[in-house]
């Protein structure tokens, strides 16, 4: 059976002039049975397993299908442990600080400093010529308005999958991901893709 894990994202800033640093800690989750006088009790507690520092600080951690994914600084990553380390399988690269990150089946959404938001889904198809799988993370749409998001998330609508995003100007938006309308059928989005269905402020 797995074992169950609590990830955790760190980050250390000491101002301007030095880099910011992050780590992540991966717990153990133990359950113990503890036996009383007034009778038993299960008991959850946590034992560090490993810790690893990146050169960048680490914003947000999910799991995803059994795999470890972490925003350290610009960058997407993900991860699986292998004894006492954590082994990169696939990554993205993005523009600036990754500074929200939501999760749903496969699809992923990536809020960035000055970038707006981007969705993403996740992949994993055989190798035409070793059969080895392959992880992918693609991206499906993005916004380019140049706006500071602070949080993302998905929306779930009966059938249909809203992605929501909160900026730094106070603004609430609603996008919609829709495969047939390209930029230049959709007057209401600048991304590829995407389109805006709300904007409050």
């Amino acid at each position: 059976n797995p074992r169950p894990f609590l990830a955790v994202g760190c980050s250390s800033a000491y101002g301007e002039d030095f880099p910011a640093m992050g780590r992540v800690l991966l717990f153990q989750v133990l359950k113990e049975k503890v036996y009383r006088v007034e009778g038993s009790s299960q008991v959850i507690s946590g034992r560090l397993e490993l810790q690893r520092e990146y050169p960048g600080a680490v914003t947000a951690v999910e799991s995803l299908r059994g795999f470890l994914l972490m925003a350290i600084g610009n960058k997407l990553e993900m991860h699986y442990k292998q004894g006492n380390t954590l082994v990169k399988v696939t990554f993205f690269d993005g523009l600036q600080l990754v500074s929200g990150l939501a999760l749903v089946k496969d699809f992923l959404l990536l809020g960035q400093a000055g970038h707006s938001a981007a969705f993403f889904r996740y992949n994993c198809t055989p190798d035409p010529v070793t059969r080895e799988r392959q992880q992918q993370l693609k991206e499906l749409s993005a916004d380019t308005e140049r706006l500071d998001a602070w949080a993302v998330e998905f929306m779930p609508n009966g059938s249909k999958l809203s992605q929501v995003m909160a900026d730094g100007g106070g603004n609430l938006t609603v996008f919609m991901y829709d495969m047939k309308v390209r930029p230049w059928q959709c007057k209401c989005g600048q991304g590829f893709d995407v389109c805006v269905r709300s904007d409050s402020c």
